[in-house]
Parts: C-alpha cells; sequence; structure tokens
C-alpha cells in the first residue's frame, strides 16, 4: 500500500492500514529525514524567506525527539513501537508517561530543545483511525517543504526490510511533559480573575486526552465524557454541533454559564452559551481576538483559513488590523505565524493559535482565553456575542460532511460543470484557493472540498440566517447526490 501524508501527517484504519509494519516505515522515515534535514529544511526556508521572524538554527538529531499519545486503541503500544524504530537511528526519545493533548508535545519539544516531536493520534477522526503527526523544532505542524522532504523518505522506506537491531534502554526516556504543558498555560491567562468570576462551567473531553485538565486549573469545573473509552462513545471525537449534544443537555440542566469541548487530542474546541446556543470557531475567533486587543492590549494581525467566516475578517478590518487567508490545514497558518506578526490565526475546524505562544493551535488555552474574556467584561457569552454582532453585523455558517465512495469523481463534475445558481442565488465568482468556494450574490457563500483522510465530501456555507445556511447546504448536497 502506498503511506500518503496529510495536512498534519499521516492516518489510516487501524489493523487495515495502521499497523506495526507501516508505523515502522513512517518511523524510519522521519528518523532519516531528521539526521538529513539540517542540509535540506531550514535553510531553504530561511532562502525563500529572508525577512521570515523565524531564525532558529535547525537542532540536530542529537536533541532528541519527544513523543506522545492520545487515548485511542494501542496509542500507547504504537508510540513505544515508534520510540524504538527512533531510537535504533541513535535518536534520543523522550517518551510521555501518560496520555497527552498535542499542544503538549509542541511546547516539551521547544522548552526542551529537542529536533521534533511526533504524536500518535488521529485527532477528530472516528475511533477506527490511528494516526502520526509531526511537529517540527518550532513547536507545529511541519511546512510544506518538511513534509514533501519527510514524504520521500517515507517512499524510500517503505522498500527496505523491517530492522531487529538492538536499541539501547538509555536512549528512550519516560518523560512527564504535562507538568510544563500546565505551568505554561497558568502563565499566559489569569487563573485567579477567572476563578473570582464564579462562572459556572461544564468540560465535555468528548473522552480524550483534555479530560482532567480544566477541572485540575479550575476546581468546580463540571466534567463529563471523561472516561477512558477508545470508542469514544460512538461518536467522532470532534467538537462540532452535531457532535456535542450531551454537552449541551449538561449546561442548560446545570443552569451553567457555558460549556466547552475538546477534540480527541485536545488542540480544537467548540462551546455554548447559557442558553444552549452552539459557538464554534466562527463564534469564538472574533471573540477571542476583541479581548486580546481590547483587554491584553496585544498588537498584530489575523490570520484565518479558506473556510473560516466572515466575522473575524470583518472585525479585524474595523479594528485596522491586517487580514491574511490561507489554504485549510493548519500548517499554512503556521507559516504565516513563522513569517508575519500574527495576533491569532484560526480555522473552521476548531484549532486557534495565539501570539507569545506557539505557532500551534492549542484547545485548553483558547477555553481560558475565552473564561478570561468573560471575567474581565464580567458578561456572559451570550452578552458578548450579541455586543459583537452589533459591531459588525450577523453571520450565521455550518457545515456537513458527505460520506460518498465516489467522491473525486463528483468534486470533478463540480469543476467541469459548476451551477450558475445556487438555492436561488447567483454565483458571482468561484474561488479555488483550496476547494471550489461559491461566491454568491448577497455576500452568502458555499464551499466544498474532498477530505484528504476520508471518503467525504465537506460542504460549507455561510448565510445572513440559519435557514438560509442550510438550504444552502441541502443544495450543495443534492448537487452531490445527483452528481
Amino acid at each position: 500500500m502506498s503511506i500518503k501524508f496529510g495536512t498534519d501527517g499521516w492516518r489510516g484504519i487501524i489493523a487495515d492500514d495502521f499497523t506495526f509494519a507501516n508505523l515502522e516505515i513512517v518511523a524510519r522515515g522521519i528518523a532519516e529525514y531528521l539526521k538529513s534535514a539540517s542540509r535540506k529544511t531550514l535553510p531553504l526556508y530561511r532562502q525563500n524567506n529572508p525577512q521570515a521572524s523565524y531564525q532558529a538554527e535547525y537542532r540536530p538529531f542529537e536533541k532528541g525527539v519527544v513523543v506522545g499519545f492520545d487515548r485511542r486503541f494501542q496509542s500507547d503500544n504504537f508510540a513505544r513501537k515508534l520510540s524504538e524504530v527512533i531510537a535504533r537511528h541513535q535518536i534520543p526519545v523522550y517518551l510521555s508517561t501518560q496520555p497527552v493533548p498535542t499542544p503538549a508535545i509542541s511546547w516539551a519539544l521547544v522548552k526542551q530543545a529537542c529536533c521534533a516531536g511526533i504524536v500518535i493520534t488521529a485527532s477528530h477522526n472516528p475511533w477506527e483511525w490511528n494516526g502520526v503527526k509531526f511537529k517540527a523544532e518550532y513547536g507545529s505542524s511541519g511546512l510544506p517543504e518538511i513534509m514533501d522532504l519527510i514524504q520521500q523518505e517515507v517512499d524510500l522506506s517503505a522498500g527496505k526490510p523491517a530492522e531487529d537491531d538492538e536499541i539501547s534502554p538509555a536512549l528512550i526516556e519516560p518523560t512527564d511533559v504535562m507538568r510544563d504543558y500546565l505551568n505554561k498555560l497558568c502563565q499566559l491567562v489569569d487563573l485567579e480573575r477567572i476563578k473570582a468570576a464564579h462562572l459556572k462551567i461544564v468540560a465535555d473531553p468528548m473522552y480524550g486526552v483534555d479530560a482532567g485538565l480544566l477541572p485540575g486549573l479550575l476546581p468546580g469545573v463540571i466534567e463529563i465524557r471523561n472516561e477512558h473509552n477508545p470508542l469514544f462513545g460512538g461518536v467522532n471525537p470532534e467538537p462540532i454541533e452535531k457532535n456535542v449534544g450531551t454537552l449541551r443537555e449538561a449546561v442548560l440542566a446545570h443552569q451553567a454559564d457555558l460549556g466547552i469541548a475538546f477534540d480527541g487530542d485536545g488542540d480544537r474546541l467548540g462551546s455554548f452559551d447559557g442558553r444552549g446556543a452552539y459557538m464554534g470557531s466562527h463564534e469564538l475567533i472574533p471573540l477571542l481576538l476583541t479581548h486580546l486587543v481590547k483587554n491584553r492590549k496585544w498588537d498584530g494581525g489575523l490570520a484565518v483559513s479558506f473556510s473560516t467566516s466572515q466575522m473575524g475578517q470583518r472585525l479585524a478590518e474595523a479594528l485596522s488590523l491586517p487580514v491574511f487567508i490561507t489554504p485549510i490545514g493548519f500548517k499554512y497558518l503556521c507559516e504565516l505565524m513563522l513569517k508575519e506578526n500574527i495576533l491569532l490565526a484560526g480555522e473552521e475546524s476548531g484549532g486557534i493559535g495565539f501570539k507569545n505562544y506557539l505557532p500551534e493551535r492549542d484547545g485548553l488555552l483558547s477555553a481560558l482565553l475565552l473564561l478570561e474574556y468573560m471575567a474581565y467584561e464580567q458578561k456572559s457569552l451570550n452578552q458578548l456575542m450579541d455586543d459583537l454582532r452589533e459591531k459588525i453585523g450577523s453571520f450565521y455558517s455550518s457545515r456537513i460532511d458527505l460520506k460518498l465512495s465516489n467522491k473525486d469523481q463528483v468534486y470533478q463534475k463540480l469543476k467541469n460543470y459548476p451551477p450558475a445558481t445556487i438555492s436561488g442565488f447567483r454565483v458571482k465568482e468561484i474561488d479555488r484557493l483550496d476547494g471550489s468556494k461559491f461566491l454568491l450574490e448577497g455576500g452568502s457563500w458555499l464551499l466544498f472540498r474532498l477530505s484528504g483522510t476520508e471518503p467525504l465530501i465537506r460542504i460549507y456555507a455561510e448565510g445572513e440566517n440559519p435557514a438560509e445556511v442550510q438550504n444552502l447546504l441541502e443544495a450543495g448536497k443534492e448537487f452531490c447526490l445527483r452528481s
């Protein structure tokens, strides 16, 4: 089979293509990349971007790799296997002693000055998937040229026999990465102000690695779905509205001020206000941007991915902040954060990163900053949202994932024979930065994009009201099913 890296690494079905044998191929490829990277990657990056803000020298492979894992089936054993393969190449490994959020590995590799981080996780994918996320030495997704070089080494590795050399146990060091990670978040956020606000909070880690973390920082937080369940309760561990109805029920039952859901590996979030209204990153990006500018007095631009709401862009323009639009995938946002003064970088799927930290998304930090905003303003989340809409207008966004075995053929037909009208709106323009985004008269839009890891076409829409958005999504779905 062919092992292909996507936007953040490699994912596959457990026991089908995600096997110990294929994991060894991937681990060998990463190890070979790390041993040759000093002459291939960052010097090339600096040559292409001489004004880049990131100028640190490449760290040699002797600095070691931090390895972590999530709570999926066999993730701990997969992490051990990967560590052994990496260590056979005489690269030291700092192996987490427990399941940890992906951003904890990113922070650990930066703090320990390692050359890379690797996480065994399939993020928000269904339970039967697992994967490998690669983090470069600056603490985030590998830049496109880095991932291309890793792919080349993985392709070469696939043609080699399995290794059986003995390894030195001293090259694999069990490491507690959680303590330093949580200490860093405590330095970034005013926990005492949050505690003094006496907010009633419900947290939903969706059976993932953030279980216990928010209650540990803020005693009194109510937590649901926190036990270890590799099947994730039969729901994809992605904090989008259709997957977190249980959290909404808990928020209303406890009369809480808000609910916060995290994804399977802890780098994304979604939320509910006290009235049970869902708020994803479309809403959270402008809310958090307001807080960082108004209360924290931070400066910089806004970077958002192609599928994200216009809300953040409208707010940034009102605040006279520069705006950057990237293809979908946090590696593109990461690249901007390395090159430009970016205050906040966000994507539609719930990942948000911040200045003064890492060029990396972090669900727990996003949640704490949101709570800090409420504490500063002494307002509910719905009041803050009302204030925002009064300033920039109302926008509503949603997404559906349409499972199609012939997704490539359907998408090709969409490109070759695009509709002139959608749900009664004339198509003004088609933007193909990443997928096909139909810009409609009146300001609404509909985006079609193929999933890189699953047999899905993702359909995104934004409009003036929820009914308009649903009509657009249904029109997009109907087009795909007819094709």
